[in-house]
């Protein structure tokens, strides 16, 4: 048995033994000394029960501290260069319930291997993810908001449903990544590579995705007005039922060879190429 719950057994103890006095002592009323009994019981009860009481209140200090310590050495190891240290952290913080609870929110995880990371429906509002290692990592649900993930390795990511709003994902790698029903709002994706990434039905309004790569990446049914789509590739990319309304399209490449753009909205888009328009209702568009 180990101290602490020793500590706390004995606090216990003498608390129920303060308590008993006072219910369960016996004498007679008229007997001589009484008065002395009565006076005697009643001190050594109170003096039991606050005795009982303050090594209860210490016992839960030093509760407090060890888990507060606890957290940070979790934290710490979240955050580890060692992928096996990394993961490790995970299964602890989730297993007390700490990676859904807030605790991990704006912690600083720089750096961190977290490549096959198991952190789905985890709160990491604004973490700092940059430079991390986070291939195949999965946050499915997660709360994201206004986290940093920039130059972040995401290969294969699982971001379905994700609330990344305000998040910064600047020079991320993204290839593969999964971010199907996820909130980009007014995300900053400037010079993401999101080649044959999967951004189905996702918010992405007042997005920012200047110079990103959207090479083969299927964007349908994503919301996309009032994005800025400045210089971004989309070669290949699939934008059928995209709302692209109020995007800003100036200096968009290779945009003639977008592999569907059926049903998209291009109603007020700003600064399209020259033709722009025409090729895109041909092709299906509306406005």
């Amino acid at each position: 048995m180990d101290s602490n719950r020793i500590i706390k057994y004995a606090g216990w103890s003498i608390l129920f033994i303060g308590l008993s006095s006072i219910s369960f002592y016996f004498y007679p009323d008229k007997w001589l000394f009484s008065d002395f009994i009565y006076a005697f019981y009643a001190n050594v009860s109170t003096e039991l029960i606050s005795i009982g009481i303050t090594i209860l209140i210490i016992d839960q200090l030093y509760k407090n501290q060890d888990e507060k310590e606890l957290k940070t050495r979790l934290i710490w190891d979240m955050g580890s260069m060692d992928q096996a240290h990394s993961l490790r952290a995970i299964k602890e913080l989730k297993f007390r319930n700490w990676l859904y609870d807030g605790t991990l929110e704006n912690q600083d995880f720089t750096l961190a291997n977290l490549e096959d990371a198991e952190v789905e429906n985890a709160k990491l509002k604004e973490a700092n993810f940059t430079k991390a290692n986070l291939v195949k990592a999965n946050f499915q649900n997660a709360t994201l908001n206004k986290c940093n993930f920039s130059e972040s390795i995401l290969f294969e990511c699982q971001l379905q449903e994700a609330k990344l709003q305000n998040a910064k994902l600047i020079k991320s790698q993204m290839r593969l990544a999964v971010l199907s029903r996820a909130d980009l709002g007014t995300a900053d994706l400037l010079g993401a590579y999101l080649v044959t990434a999967e951004i189905r039905n996702a918010n992405l309004q007042h997005a920012t995705l200047e110079e990103a790569n959207l090479e083969d990446a299927d964007l349908t049914h994503s919301d996309l007005s009032h994005a800025n789509l400045m210089r971004t590739n989309l070669r290949g990319a699939n934008l059928n039922n995209t709302n692209l309304s109020r995007a800003n399209l100036n200096g968009i490449r290779n945009w003639e060879q977008i592999r569907n753009i059926e049903n998209a909205n291009i109603s007020g888009v700003i600064q399209p190429p020259e033709g722009f328009i025409d090729w895109a209702l041909e092709n299906g568009a509306t406005t």
